[in-house]
């Protein structure tokens, strides 16, 4: 489990902010570069125009005169410049930029040096230079490699008093150099990230730690709790949101332990008036049982008796319809307010959770009808399309036909076309029978769907039925619930009918006292109580199955409530 947390967070956590961090680092380092290449160009072009304007203007003053171009050499004023390198030396003096005049497109003054240590006397311009600042009289600028270095250079044209171009005024500024500065500072820049992004997973990585600290301590308890042992408490010392999951935690574990008291306390309760009750039931079972052996002695011992009780033959009557209706009532109530009341709340429960399942049957039998009805559309839009294909391969086969009678017409010209034709023929007939097969294939799904369909119909037309009858089932044990909330005022009834047959019991205790014999009705009548006794006895003995069954299910309870630590 730690493994797997590892995995997927604190993995997680690192890789993204190591990634983000060198992203973060390439944009800059991509930045930063682009922003001083750009200012180191500015300042080489500036450099570059400065050099330029100024090594004009020095040359001028140096030199005072026209430009004129007499045969092979370039004069300024009176100065011939063919094989002067005195100027162009001092300009790379002083800005130790490279600096050539040149005479047309030759070099006839440098301070550019070739590999033999030779001046570069001689060499020609290239020939796009040469085009734009010769011919067209304009200004060149760009970058140049000379002598296997790159420099950026300045062409400018020479030109004499009439305005023709005679020949070229050039200043380099190396690259060179500001290529190794700006390489050097993104070396730096370079070292500066790396640094802070060492220190950044460093941070990252002890922030994870405490991370994972205090989720292991929050899933510790959790654990604990899970397993019953509600004695320990979630400690976590940090004030951030896992310090308000810690606080949450442990209110549930009071609320729990709360339960479990109160649970451990009912099931005790219930228990208790369960043992009680089968007590109860035992005693009544057998006292019913004796007061039936009674009756039936005094049944036998009033064979002969028959002197006063004729006067009380009508309350005997109606004292054995009173214990009829007793024994009736006590069943009903017995009957209603025991086994119905639980077993009907059980299966109403029960129908409540089922009518829900069948609705989830059902709705999920609606969703798949939908799909297969949307599949049934899809397949009627591929028939549609094969049909398409079909006829275009028809088309295509009538053509390549066409073509056919074409290229026979025209004889071995045509040869190779008539080739092409019938192949592009049995390629039609190919696409048509594959179009075709398709076609049966999909008329066979179809078919396949709309039995599918139909079936499907009929399901969710018996889920409907079902819930139908459920929902009437439903009614019914709500009308039982109903009924069993009728049996009080019954046994309001009966408590009255007892109240009736303890003063017709007192009447016909005096009468027997005063009586010499008991006469044979009674007999009958004392049958007829042990009868009900009987019946009683036999209630009894399910009050106390149904006391067994609840003192089983409360053991059940509190081992369950035992379980927990408190």
């Amino acid at each position: 489990m730690k493994t797997k947390f590892k995995i997927k967070l604190r993995g997680k956590i690192l890789g993204i902010f190591i990634s983000l961090l060198v992203l973060l680092s390439i944009l800059v380092l991509i930045t930063v570069y682009t922003e001083m290449k750009s200012l180191a160009f500015k300042d080489i072009d500036t450099q570059l125009n400065s050099s330029s304007d100024l090594g004009y203007s020095l040359l001028s003053e140096k030199y005072p005169g026209e430009w004129k171009l007499e045969g092979d050499k370039l004069y300024k004023g009176d100065k011939a410049i063919n094989g002067d390198t005195d100027f162009v030396d001092i300009v790379k003096k002083g800005t130790g930029n490279l600096a050539t005049i040149f005479s047309g497109d030759t070099r006839i003054s440098t301070n550019v040096l070739q590999a033999d240590g030779t001046r570069a006397i001689g060499t020609k311009v290239s020939d796009k230079v040469a085009s734009m600042v010769l011919k067209n009289g304009q200004v060149y600028v760009g970058e140049a490699t000379i002598l296997n270095k790159l420099y950026q250079a300045k062409y400018v044209p020479i030109k004499d008093s009439t305005g023709k171009v005679v020949g070229i005024w050039f200043v380099g500024v190396s690259k060179a150099s500001i290529n190794d500065t700006i390489t050097n500072l993104m070396l730096k820049i370079l070292m500066i990230n790396i640094v802070i992004l060492i220190l950044s997973i460093i941070l990252v990585v002890v922030f994870v730690n405490t991370l994972k600290k205090n989720i292991n301590i929050i899933s510790t308890s959790l654990k604990t709790v899970a397993k019953g042992n509600l004695e320990g408490a979630c400690i976590v010392k940090s004030k951030d949101e896992f310090g308000e999951i810690a606080e949450y935690v442990n209110v549930m574990i009071l609320n729990l332990k709360e339960i479990v008291r109160k649970l451990q306390d009912g099931s005790k309760m219930v228990d208790s008036s369960s043992s009680n009750l089968l007590g109860i039931s035992t005693e009544m079972s057998s006292v019913s049982e004796n007061i039936a052996n009674s009756i039936q002695e005094v049944a036998g011992g009033t064979g002969n008796q028959a002197s006063d009780m004729m006067s009380i033959t009508s309350l005997l009557n109606s004292f054995g319809d009173e214990i009829e209706l007793i024994a009736l009532k006590i069943g009903n109530v017995n009957q209603s307010s025991g086994y119905i009341n639980t077993m009907a709340s059980e299966s109403s429960e029960g129908m409540e959770s089922l009518i829900s399942s069948i609705k989830k049957v059902k709705d999920a039998f609606d969703d798949f009808t939908t799909r297969f009805n949307v599949l049934g559309v899809n397949l009627n839009k591929v028939n549609e399309i094969t049909d398409y294909i079909k006829g275009i391969s028809e088309q295509t086969n009538l053509l390549a036909l066409n073509a056919a009678i074409e290229a026979a017409r025209a004889g071995e010209a045509g040869r190779g076309f008539s080739v092409v034709a019938d192949e592009i023929r049995k390629l039609a007939e190919q696409s048509k029978e594959s179009s075709e097969s398709i076609n049966q294939l999909i008329n066979t799904i179809s078919d396949e769907n709309k039995i599918i369909t139909s079936s499907t119909d009929i399901m969710l037309s018996e889920i409907s039925n079902q819930v139908i009858v459920i929902n009437s089932a439903t009614d019914s044990f709500r009308g039982i619930l109903v009924a069993v909330s009728d049996v009080i005022p019954k046994i309001v009834e009966v408590n009255d009918s007892i109240s009736t047959i303890n003063k017709d019991k007192n009447i016909i205790i005096d009468k027997i006292e005063s009586s010499s014999a008991i006469a044979e009705e009674i007999s009958a009548s004392a049958e007829e109580i042990a009868a009900a006794s009987e019946q009683l006895n036999a209630s009894s003995e399910e009050v106390a199955a149904t006391a067994h069954i609840l003192n089983s299910m409360t053991g059940e309870i509190l081992d369950i409530g035992n379980k927990f630590k408190l």
